[in-house]
C-alpha cells in the first residue's frame, strides 16, 4: 500500500477519504474516495486504503508474565509472547532444578516453558534473559527482559514461576475525542474519560478566546470542556495537553495526550503548532460495535490504524495479489505508487568479502576459490548496514595439482548433515518430535516449513558436491590423464630408437664436424705465414 501525503503548503487541506467507518454490520469498507473534490493526490499516487471496522469489543495483546522471585525484586524477569492473542495465554513459566542448566524447553502441548539451572553454581536474571533470547527456538516465541527492578545480576530460584496473560483483552469503553485542529496536523491532540460511563458521552471540548490566558474548566450540567487561550499569544497542543493533565480541576476525570498518527495518513503530529480558537472535538465510545461487527484482527478497534497485506516470505518469488469480486472501486497501489493488483518482493543486494553475493529472498550467498558461504539476513537489516563474520575453518585441503601451491589447491567444509543441525529460520529437524517444540500433531504449518527448509538444505550440499567433484576433481583428474598419455608416448619413442642408424648417423656427423675445424686450423695457419713474410 502506498504512504497517503499531505500538501505541503497547504497542511488544512484533506487528503482523498471518505471519513466514513462500518459500525456493527460485519462488513470493511475502504475510506478511499476517488471522486472527492479538492483532495490531495500528489504525484499520481493514491492515498492509503484504511479499512476501519468498530466491532466485536476485544483487542489483542502480546501475553506476558513478570517471574517473581524468591530471592526478591532483584531477581525478577519477564517473558512475553512475541504473538499476539490467545495462542500463549496461560502458558506456564518455571524455574526448576537441572545439572545440565541453564537450558530452557517449551512444550507446546502442555503450554509450559521450563528454565533448568544447576543447583551448584549461581544464574542471573542476565543468564535467563540470555539463555531465552539468544535460543535460535525460543527467540522466536518468546522474548525475555529484566524485571522492573531488576538490574540483572540478581539470582533466580528453582521454584519461580508465574503464567502469561492479556492475549485477549476488553476493548477500552473510555469515551475519547479528537481535536483536529484548524491549523494543521501538528496542532491535533486528544481527550479521553478516565472512566467508562454515561456521563462521559458526548462530552464538547472547544476552544475559546480567553485574555487571561490559558486555563481548562468543566461543567457537568453542559457536558463542555473549555479551554481559554489567549488570542494574542494562543497555546500549542503540547502546552494544551499539558495543561489539562496539571490541573486540580479537570485531571481527575480527563487525560489528553498527542494522537500517535494522524488519522488517513502516515504522519506522527508533534504538538508543536498552537491551537485555533474555534476548535472543537466529541468525547464518544468507539469500540461499541454489535456482535456483527468486523474488528480487525491484530489492531484495536479504538484506533484507524488500517489494514496492510504483506507475504510471509521474501524475494522476488513471493508475491501479494489482491483484487475486488464486487463490481465497485477498489484502487490499489504497490509500494512505488503503480496502481497494480499484483506486487513482487525484492531479493536481498550485498556483498559478501568485497563481492557482490547472489540474492534469494534475504538470503545472499557467494561462490569463489577462496570462500564459498550463504549468510541468512536479518529482515531488519537497512540499506548500508555492514555485518562482521569470522571464520574459524577452512574445510577438507584437497590437492589438485604437483606443485604445492594454492593454484593447485582447493578447499571444501561439509556442515554437519545432524538433525540438530538441519534447518533453518523456522527451527531444526530434531523439534519434529512428539513432545517437541514443533510437534507435528499440533504445529503442522512450522513442521512443513522445517522440512522444505531441511530439503532446500541438503539439496544445496549434493550440488555444491557434486559441482565440486564434476567440475574441479573430475576436470583435474582428465588432464592428469592426458599427461599421461603424452609422457607416455614421448617414452615409446625414446624406448624404440633403433641405436645402430642413429650411431652411424652420430659417427658421420663427428667426422664432418672434426674435417670442418681442420679446414678452419689450416686457413689460420696461411694467416700466420703471410703474417710473417711481411715482418721480415
Amino acid at each position: 500500500m502506498s504512504v497517503s501525503v499531505l500538501d505541503p503548503d497547504n497542511p488544512n487541506r484533506p487528503v482523498c477519504t471518505t471519513g466514513q467507518s462500518n459500525s456493527g454490520n460485519g462488513l470493511l469498507k475502504p475510506t478511499y474516495d476517488p471522486t472527492a473534490i479538492d483532495c490531495v493526490i500528489l504525484d499520481g499516487q493514491y492515498p492509503d486504503l484504511i479499512f476501519s471496522s468498530y466491532g466485536s469489543g476485544i483487542r489483542e495483546e502480546y501475553p506476558t508474565a513478570t517471574v517473581s522471585s524468591k530471592n526478591g525484586q532483584y531477581s525478577d524477569f519477564t517473558i512475553t509472547s512475541r504473538y499476539a492473542g490467545a495462542s500463549y495465554n496461560n502458558t506456564t513459566v518455571r524455574v526448576v532444578a537441572d545439572t545440565e542448566g541453564p537450558v530452557a524447553r517449551y512444550n507446546s502441548v502442555s503450554k509450559e516453558l521450563t528454565i533448568g539451572i544447576p543447583s551448584q553454581s549461581v544464574t542471573t536474571v542476565d543468564d535467563i534473559v540470555k539463555l531465552i533470547n539468544d535460543d535460535p527456538v525460543l527467540n522466536t516465541q518468546f522474548v525475555a527482559s529484566r524485571g522492573a527492578l531488576s538490574d540483572g545480576g540478581g539470582r533466580v530460584a528453582v521454584g519461580d514461576w508465574a503464567t502469561l496473560t492479556g492475549g485477549i483483552r476488553p476493548a477500552d469503553l473510555r469515551p475519547e475525542g479528537t481535536v483536529v485542529s484548524a491549523n494543521g496536523i501538528n496542532a491535533m491532540f486528544q481527550v479521553s474519560a478516565k472512566q467508562a460511563g454515561e456521563q462521559w458521552d458526548d462530552t464538547e471540548i472547544v476552544i475559546v478566546a480567553d485574555s487571561n490566558g490559558s486555563r481548562v474548566s468543566y461543567d457537568a450540567s453542559s457536558k463542555q470542556l473549555t479551554i481559554g487561550v489567549s488570542p494574542d499569544n494562543p497555546a500549542t497542543a503540547r502546552e494544551i495537553v499539558d495543561l489539562i493533565n496539571s490541573t486540580p480541576e479537570v485531571q481527575d476525570y480527563f487525560e489528553a495526550s498527542l494522537p500517535a498518527i494522524a488519522e488517513g495518513t502516515s504522519l506522527v503530529p508533534n504538538g508543536e503548532d498552537s491551537v485555533h480558537i474555534g476548535d472543537s472535538g466529541t468525547l464518544r465510545v468507539h469500540s461499541a460495535g454489535t456482535k456483527l461487527g468486523a474488528s480487525m484482527l491484530g489492531n484495536s478497534d479504538n484506533a484507524h490504524l488500517g489494514m496492510t497485506f504483506h507475504s510471509v516470505e521474501y524475494g522476488s518469488q513471493e508475491f501479494v495479489a489482491i483484487r475486488a469480486v464486487l463490481e465497485t472501486d477498489f484502487p490499489l497501489t504497490d509500494r512505488f505508487g503503480n496502481i497494480a493488483e499484483k506486487s513482487y518482493g525484492t531479493d536481498i543486494i550485498a556483498e559478501i568479502d568485497g563481492q557482490l553475493a547472489t540474492g534469494t529472498g534475504r538470503i545472499a550467498s557467494t561462490a569463489t576459490s577462496d570462500l564459498d558461504m550463504s549468510v541468512w539476513i536479518n529482515p531488519n537489516v537497512q540499506k548500508g548496514d555492514v555485518l562482521g563474520f569470522r571464520i574459524t575453518g577452512g574445510g577438507a585441503l584437497i590437492q589438485l595439482g604437483p606443485d604445492v601451491v594454492s593454484e593447485q589447491q582447493a578447499r571444501i567444509a561439509v556442515k554437519s548433515v545432524h538433525t540438530v543441525a538441519l534447518g533453518g529460520v523456522s527451527g531444526y529437524l530434531s523439534q519434529l518430535k512428539t513432545g517437541g517444540p514443533y510437534d507435528l500433531l499440533t504445529d503442522t504449518a512450522t513442521a512443513f516449513k522445517i522440512v522444505e527448509e531441511v530439503t532446500a538444505e541438503v539439496s544445496e550440499l549434493r550440488g555444491r558436491l557434486g559441482a565440486f567433484q564434476k567440475n574441479r576433481i573430475q576436470a583435474n583428474m582428465q588432464n592428469m590423464v592426458d599427461a599421461i598419455e603424452i609422457e607416455t608416448g614421448a617414452r615409446s619413442e625414446i624406448v624404440d630408437t633403433d641405436f645402430a642408424v642413429e650411431s652411424s648417423a652420430l659417427a658421420r656427423q663427428q667426422l664432418l664436424m672434426q674435417s670442418n675445424i681442420s679446414v678452419l686450423q689450416q686457413n689460420g695457419q696461411n694467416a700466420q705465414l703471410l703474417l710473417g713474410l711481411l715482418q721480415r
